[in-house]
């Protein structure tokens, strides 16, 4: 456990930060939701993996937490009523934040309590955004309109109390500015950081032999929850129909743990693929490594909610490309290797398409080229982001210089002033932009790939259609919610 400080060190803001090999960084809580394993999901993994390269952090998160280190704490039980879980955190929370400075949460359900009850509702906050959870419980099949309230205005409460949201994907930054109404002068977009070492091309013919795979066989690899919105489904029945297409003795391995495996089952005896298509359970981290070893391509065919998918890094560090739909921050999350790798979600022929294209010998990446571009996202350089956020959200007047501009655009069309202004924005290096379109369209798609702030206010057709544009009363709402911004530039018209 590391909480040293100095009396030498410069302090911020009047608190005494941590000094950690020479460096000063703050002292931060952590908020989390579980421990990885213990608690399996992206969530997790992204919370652990952060923590354990912080070492100026505190953690707390509901337990069990085997193994973790000691500056974390794991409170209550997840089998634990509700209740008693949330009072367990705020006691935990007066203990493990007496030396905070700021806090960094990474569930809005267990941060609410501690962020806006006793000290910590005085500190800065930075929090993470990594999916609507509101509407992640609403495709887990909960259609409870209250329960949906509910859950939205808490997750509202505690991502509008945070001086700084971090999202993965620029596709989050959309969600979070038009789902929640945060300002967008206040997220920022932090790609997530792969561990390099653990996740690394290794010996590819002794982890086939691992999972009992021909030495010559085309291999696809699914690391995915077991439930309906990860489109696994789709996965089975384009792997049906692509049969006489994939070279003889084609596998995929579908890993995993979850509601849906019953009818996955099901799914794969009817169709008739029980000898090609396995279902591995829960796959352990060591074991994950060989598989993605083995595998030649993976796939990630989610329907809904997902934010950037750690599964496509760390399949890319050990030499292996993944297919992903084009849902969320998923297409951001392989554009800059190949994007055709990206297809639209719940098509089973597109999907069934792009394996058959994998198979061919020039279908894919190489893998010295996949490993090159997962060695872009390293743990040390997402650390190095992180530290910058929290100092912003520590002094977050004056942080960044950068003027911000507001343009407001009555269409989403790629026409000659949206194209212009698409190659103009990304040049702009004194300019944080925000772009707010009466539509949505290819336009906010190509801003958002861009990594440019976007935003969709619809307008009615009969007032889109005009041409001198006007200020509509949306958008004057969205002007004053937003914050009056340095420069405010007209609208395009084509």
């Amino acid at each position: 456990m590391n909480e040293t400080t100095s009396a030498d060190a410069t302090a911020v803001d009047g608190q005494s930060p941590s000094v950690i090999a020479g460096d000063v960084h703050p002292a931060i809580l952590m908020l989390g939701k579980g421990w990885f394993p213990e608690q399996l999901g992206g969530l997790d993994r992204y919370y652990r993996d952060l923590f354990e390269h912080l070492p100026e952090a505190r953690g707390l998160v509901v337990g069990p937490a085997p193994g973790s280190p000691e500056r974390l704490t794991a409170a209550s039980r997840h089998d634990a009523p509700l209740p008693q879980r949330l009072i367990a955190l705020w006691r935990a929370s007066r203990t493990a934040g007496r030396d905070a400075v700021v806090v960094d949460a990474h569930f809005a359900l267990y941060a609410l309590v501690p962020m806006l009850f006793g000290r910590l509702r005085s500190l800065p906050a930075v929090v993470h955004f990594q999916g609507p959870w509101a509407d992640e419980n609403v495709a887990a099949g909960d259609r409870s309109h209250v329960r949906r309230s509910l859950r939205r205005a808490l997750e509202r409460l505690v991502y509008r109390r945070a001086e700084r949201a971090v999202v993965l994907t620029s596709a989050f930054r959309r969600v979070l500015i038009e789902g929640y109404r945060v300002s967008p002068w206040r997220v920022r977009v932090e790609p997530p950081g792969v561990d390099l070492v653990h996740f690394a091309p290794g010996d590819r013919q002794r982890a086939r032999v691992t999972f009992d795979l021909d030495a010559e066989a085309f291999v696809a690899v699914s690391v995915r929850r077991l439930v309906p919105r990860m489109g696994l489904d789709v996965l089975v029945e384009a792997w049906a129909r692509v049969q006489a297409d994939l070279p003889r003795g084609a596998r995929l391995l579908i890993a995993g743990e979850g509601p849906q495996r019953g009818a996955l089952e099901e799914q794969i005896e009817r169709l008739g693929l029980s000898e090609s298509v396995l279902l591995l359970g829960r796959v352990p981290d060591g074991a994950l490594v060989d598989l993605y070893r083995a595998a030649d391509i993976g796939i990630v065919p989610t329907r809904s909610f997902e934010g950037f998918g750690l599964v496509v890094l760390e399949a890319a560090a050990c030499g292996t490309p993944t297919i992903v739909t084009s849902v969320g921050g998923l297409p951001e999350a392989v554009h800059a290797l190949d994007s055709s790798l990206a297809v639209p979600p719940d098509d089973v022929d597109a999907l069934a398409g792009r394996l058959v294209a994998a198979a061919c010998p020039a279908g894919l990446p190489s893998r010295v080229e996949t490993r090159r571009f997962a060695e872009r996202f390293s743990w040390e350089d997402a650390v190095k982001r992180h530290r910058a956020v929290v100092r912003e959200a520590i002094a977050p007047t004056g942080s960044d210089r950068r003027m911000r501009v507001l343009y407001l655009d009555h269409v989403a069309r790629m026409s000659g002033g949206e194209i212009a202004l698409l190659r103009l924005l990304p040049h702009l290096d004194e300019v944080e932009p925000h772009v707010i379109l009466a539509e949505d369209g290819p336009f906010a798609d190509q801003l958002v790939q861009a990594g440019i702030s976007t935003e969709v206010l619809p307008m009615r057709e009969t007032a889109r259609s005009v041409r001198a544009v006007t200020s509509s009363l949306r958008t004057l709402r969205a002007v004053s919610r937003i914050g009056r911004p340095s420069v405010e530039m007209p609208a395009c018209t084509s």
